[in-house]
């Protein structure tokens, strides 16, 4: 599903998602770099039927697998990075993410990850299993990566979890802000009874992605995006944390 002139969206699951594959999985993205190549944002779950539809997606938007030339990770929850050894394998693309996220996926902590906690809740299958991912390339805020005609600074976001990041894609004449779960459409939030989710943490956050100038387009890991005018939900959101309140849930 074409979202702009370069995003593409191309999973998303049961929670939150629009339906395009079947698992516990997030929005993932598919950016197009202007050279044939594309970059993923987040996996999904990493379940079967989910990786085979968000492949098949990949071809829908007319790229093979082996066109994508770096996966991207804005945090390791299963939701987001269940599917990233998956998608490695099936690339032989380069996974970035924070230095806690790569540490987390190297060793499938799912302790820290929270996965095991979100398995007992019913997240999950019970035999959901966070597999780990040698080789992961750590990324940090004030790195830029740069990918044909397409470029991602990156933002240290936590508040959702620790080790979140987020992405502001320079792209087709547009900056978007790919979030992943730290702000989403309306100002929303998903702060959750996990050890690090952490009310100042996201209030920081909050406060350093409105303050960023322009933004066009603002593309969260769950439910709707906005194509355009995305300062104003930006500053919806940081609007509740200047008051310290947290802003609504979705």
């Amino acid at each position: 599903m074409r979202l702009t002139g370069s995003i593409h969206l191309i999973g998303g699951g049961v929670w939150g998602g629009l339906g395009l594959s079947p698992g516990p999985d997030c929005n993932v993205y598919l950016v197009e770099c202007g050279d044939g190549s594309a970059v993923m944002i987040d996996t999904g779950s990493g379940l079967p039927g989910s990786v085979d539809a968000i492949a098949g997606h990949v071809e829908e938007a007319g790229f093979r697998p082996e066109d994508i030339r770096a996966i991207l990770l804005t945090h390791m929850h299963g939701d987001h990075a269940g599917g990233a050894l998956r998608f490695a394998e099936m690339t032989g693309a380069e996974v970035h993410a924070s230095e806690l996220t790569a540490r987390v996926l190297a060793t499938g902590d799912e302790e820290t990850s929270s996965v095991a906690l979100a398995r007992t809740a019913g997240v999950f299958p019970s035999d959901f299993k966070l597999l780990p991912v040698a080789g992961m390339n750590s990324i940090a805020e004030g790195d830029r990566l740069e990918f044909g005609d397409a470029s991602f600074d990156v933002y240290e976001t936590p508040g959702h979890c620790a080790g979140h990041l987020s992405f502001l894609l320079s792209a087709s004449g547009r900056r978007d802000m790919i979030a992943g779960d730290v702000v989403f459409w309306r100002g929303r939030v998903l702060m959750q009874a996990t050890p690090d989710c952490d009310p100042a943490a996201l209030a920081a956050s909050l406060a350093k992605l409105a303050g960023l100038g322009q933004v066009d387009g603002l593309f969260s890991g769950h439910g709707a995006f906005v194509l355009s005018g995305a300062n104003r939900h930006l500053d919806e959101a940081a609007s509740h944390a200047r008051q310290l309140r947290i802003p609504p849930g979705v």
